[in-house]
């Protein structure tokens, strides 16, 4: 006889969530498969908490992955142990989209140097730019001219993404995520054009503080504050606050 599954009551989940990644090797060899096989099997379990975690409203969740007698083992399964970890860097982008990110804490040295870059390019990102309309003129940055009609502004701002995108994909591998408006200039049409092209987020010139919620609209025309040459750090800060 089956239980009838009870609805999850979201006022009682905690903000934040441990998990011990174990077992994974002893897995996979009660299959009659190599360790490396279940080290893959706990990544992908990973995704899937992770995503499920993000998808109930777990603020945090904290995930103990390797230790250091984890070194000790032989070369081949640790080998394997990188590689994923090295793929699934790879792959943390397309969490960004979903409004989750990766941090990672502990001691890092032992990991080669190409994984500890790809774990600090989660913390400084490439963002998309303009290629050709950083400029005045009938147009100014990548904004509507009055009068254009959609179809040709679609055309136009498609097809200035579409060649930075090409060449941003050649030098570095890496598709953007949130695009910079050039001159901060864009308006209601600039920002539908680049929901269309899969972009996460806008950047525009305009001062303001942001309020970063959980629907994904938020992270759409976000602005910042300029810091000129020669003001210090407190009096910048006490400027932004006093004004907003």
């Amino acid at each position: 006889m089956f239980k009838r599954k009870q609805a999850l009551d979201v006022s009682v989940l905690p903000r934040h969530i441990g998990v011990i990644m174990d077992g994974n090797g002893r897995w996979a060899q009660r299959r009659g498969l190599p360790r490396t096989a279940g080290h893959a099997a706990g990544f992908l379990a990973f995704r899937e908490i992770t995503r499920y975690c993000n998808k109930i409203g777990i603020e945090a969740l904290t995930v103990y992955t390797l230790s250091t007698e984890n070194w000790s083992r032989p070369q081949q399964e640790i080998d394997g142990i990188l590689e994923l970890l090295r793929e699934n860097l790879r792959d943390s982008k397309n969490f960004l989209s979903e409004n989750i990110r990766t941090r990672f804490i502990g001691d890092l040295s032992r990991f080669p140097e190409d994984i500890r870059q790809l774990i600090a390019s989660d913390t400084v990102e490439i963002q998309n730019h303009s290629y050709d309309l950083h400029k005045k003129g009938p147009r100014i940055g990548a904004d509507r001219k009055k009068g254009e009609a959609m179809e040709d502004y679609e055309r136009i701002l498609g097809e200035d993404i579409t060649t930075y995108r090409r060449l941003m994909d050649e030098k570095t591998g890496y598709t953007a995520a949130a695009f910079a408006y050039p001159l901060g200039e864009y308006s209601k049409s600039s920002e539908e054009v680049l929901k269309k092209q899969g972009f996460s987020a806008t950047m525009t010139c305009r001062e303001k503080i942001n309020t970063i919620t959980r629907d994904p609209d938020c992270l759409f025309g976000l602005g910042r504050f300029n810091r000129p040459g020669g003001v210090g750090t407190e009096r910048f800060f006490e400027r932004v606050l006093k004004g907003h």
